[in-house]
């Protein structure tokens, strides 16, 4: 009996300590701010850590917290200090010389030098994204050790918010310690992350530069996290599994108004647009892009894929946002369904236009607003007589650079002036952000001309005849500006998300609330 109490009792004592080890039963102490991860959600697979090679925004997000620009555009359009302190340009416009700070040093511990300028404006034009941005630039000079001058071969007006898209990379490391020369999956920046791990599709894993120049950052860890459908990762944000999250308008505004969350609405530099193939049938009449401009009920389309929290669009910027933008010479292209069916009659399709028996098809983005806008848009077709089958792709940014598509609905970002999107309708765009392959002669001399002049009057007169030119050539169907709604947890303080810079997050303003 003695035996059994003895028993007894250690069996007790056994059951407290594995309770204690446990966490006393389930009480798991809420993780301090320096564990916590705050998981990031990407509505499309990562791509690559090569900032030179991204297309897609989630890649873009990733690589704005490790590499940083000589300086940052701000939401007031004004430009901000970063890698670079202060810089001056010539009367002419063509030179600018930028005085790089004293302590900013790459992950690997050596400093950010005019060197790394130099090497990064030369060798990003390897690459996709490094030749935009750098085709004005005629050489970069080396002053000394933290002054560089970079000097173009023309006027470019908007060549100042292209330096702050340029993210400056370590010339010692591609050179000598990177084990991939594209960059792929690993990096050398300066920025206020540390990526250290990721699969380049669903995941990358970054955390706080604790040495950082300006200071460590207080949120410690991130995760980028790719989740195909935008409603699992509504739940997976309700759950708590993910911290930061841009959700289609009409779950995000149901989200928001539970009041169980924090959240911001933005107004994007983003146009949607339906991308067709000017270079492919039938797509090369322009009588036929017409037609297709003009059966688009574009407020009906967004009122039913977008909740109506987005105004019309008539070309791919915002005159809301964007300088130069006029439509007061361009022609009325709004909704005319019988117009348009005049129009296919004149391209030589009296009884309408089966796109699915020409083999082909209307390429969509699935789930999310892409996929209601294709099917609203296949319907309004239909009363002017085209038939069109709505297929999936999973891959639209690059079926779009490589101009693997006939009819597809995308997504563009703009730019604070107007001279940004001469890479949009003309072949500079080609392989790039011209997503509807369309270039035209006259526009391609108009655009070079009006870019080069210096008179802010003048260059806004010739955009006018630009603007009405491109309204009536109808290369792709702009069809709204879309406000954006990024809702995040209440344990996370973000003082802003920003519709510049390539990017709406800046983790490292970011801190927790406890």
């Amino acid at each position: 009996m003695k035996a059994k109490k003895v028993l007894a009792l250690l069996l007790a004592v056994i059951m407290v300590v594995a309770l204690v080890a446990c966490g006393g039963g389930g009480n798991k102490p809420e993780p301090t701010p320096e564990e916590k991860t705050c998981v990031i959600y990407c509505p499309n697979p990562l791509e690559t850590m090569n900032l030179y090679s991204v297309v897609g925004y989630p890649s873009g997000h990733v690589c704005h917290c490790v590499y940083e620009p000589m300086l940052w555009l701000g939401e007031d359009g004004s430009y901000q200090p970063c890698l670079a302190e202060s810089w001056e340009t010539s009367e002419d416009g063509l030179e600018t010389t930028f005085h790089l700070v004293k302590n900013a040093k790459f992950h690997d511990g050596t400093p950010v030098t005019a060197e790394d300028v130099k090497f990064t404006y030369e060798w990003c034009q390897n690459f996709p994204a490094g030749k935009k941005p750098t085709a004005m630039v005629d050489h970069v000079e080396v002053l000394d050790e933290y002054t560089v001058k970079i000097v173009c071969s023309y006027i470019e007006p908007i060549f100042m918010e292209y330096v702050s898209t340029m993210g400056i990379f370590s010339k010692n490391y591609v050179e000598n310690k990177a084990t991939d020369p594209e960059m792929k999956m690993e990096e050398c920046g300066s920025g206020p992350y540390k990526l250290t791990e990721t699969d380049g599709t669903a995941h990358a894993y970054l955390e706080a530069n604790e040495d950082y120049w300006r200071g460590a950052p207080a949120v410690k860890k991130l995760e980028f996290r790719y989740v195909s459908e935008s409603s699992s990762a509504s739940v997976a944000f309700e759950n708590g599994e993910i911290s930061v999250l841009e959700a289609p308008i009409a779950q995000g505004q149901i989200l928001a108004d539970s009041g169980k969350f924090n959240f911001q609405k933005v107004a994007m530099k983003h146009t949607a647009i339906i991308a067709l193939n000017c270079q492919k049938a039938p797509f090369d009449n322009k009588l036929v892009r017409q037609a297709f401009t003009l059966a688009m009920n574009k407020d009906d389309i967004i009122t039913v894929a977008y909740d109506g929290q987005a105004i019309p669009a008539r070309i791919q910027a915002n005159p809301a946002s964007c300088w130069g933008v006029d439509f007061s010479k361009a022609p009325d292209m709004s909704y005319n369904p019988e117009r348009a069916k005049e129009l296919l009659a004149e391209a030589g399709y009296p009884n309408g236009l089966d796109l699915t028996a020409m083999g082909i098809t209307f390429k969509t983005i699935a789930g999310g607003y892409h996929e209601k806008v294709a099917q609203v848009y296949q319907q309004q077709l239909k009363e002017i007589g085209v038939n069109v089958e709505i297929i999936a792709t999973e891959t639209p940014d690059e079926d779009c650079v490589a101009g693997d598509f006939v009819i597809m609905n995308e997504g563009l970002s703009f730019r604070t002036d107007f001279a940004f999107n001469k890479n949009q309708y003309t072949a500079a765009g080609f392989g790039g952000s011209n997503f509807n392959w369309f270039s035209d002669p006259w526009l391609e001399e108009a655009y070079e001309a009006a870019n080069k002049l210096t008179d802010r009057d003048e260059r806004a007169e010739a955009y006018k005849d630009i603007i009405a030119f491109i309204v009536d050539a109808c290369p792709g169907i702009p069809y709204m500006h879309r406000m954006g709604i990024y809702l995040f947890s209440k344990d996370l303080v973000v003082p802003q998300f920003y519709s510049t810079n390539g990017s709406a997050y800046r983790p490292w303003e970011w801190s927790w609330a406890n």
